[in-house]
Formats: C-alpha cells, structure tokens, sequence
C-alpha cells in the first residue's frame, strides 16, 4: 500500500494496524481527534507526506524529524502554540 487515507474518523489515536504499512508514501490523517503522535509512526520510514490538518495538536511532533523521506507535512488548522 502507497497511500492510506484516514481522514474524518474523529480518531484519538492513530489505529496500531497502520505502523505495519512500511511501504506507505503518502497518510492522510486530517480531520480526527489526534493530540499527539507516538513514536511509532518513525516505522513508516518511507512516508513522503503527512496530512495532520484539522486535528487537536499543541505543538510540532518532534518525532517527525526522524522520517528521512518526509517532504511535506501539513499541520494547519491545529491547537499549535510552540515549536
């Protein structure tokens, strides 16, 4: 699987099955309920982008910076008050 679109599934946490998708390029997670990332989304080595709009975020997940491959990631429209 390249693409996997979770969008609009009012969503607390990023379901665990979705970790096993190494392969992924491209996660859509906008529009749930997420506040913050494990650390398990670092085994989705080779997602490209990462679609966190609309969601209940604080601050910037730093465990983002340990995707190599990320090249976008959009976390508009979130609760973001620190980087």
């Amino acid at each position: 699987m390249i693409e996997l679109n979770l969008s609009h599934n009012r969503f607390t946490d990023i379901p665990n099955a979705v970790y096993g998708f190494t392969s992924l390029k491209k996660l859509n997670l906008s529009n749930n309920l997420l506040s913050n990332l494990t650390v398990h989304i670092s085994e989705l080595v080779n997602l490209v982008e990462l679609d966190l709009w609309n969601n209940s975020l604080t601050e910037v997940p730093f465990i983002l910076f340990n995707l190599k491959n990320l090249k976008k990631v959009d976390l508009s429209n979130n609760q973001i008050m620190r980087i």
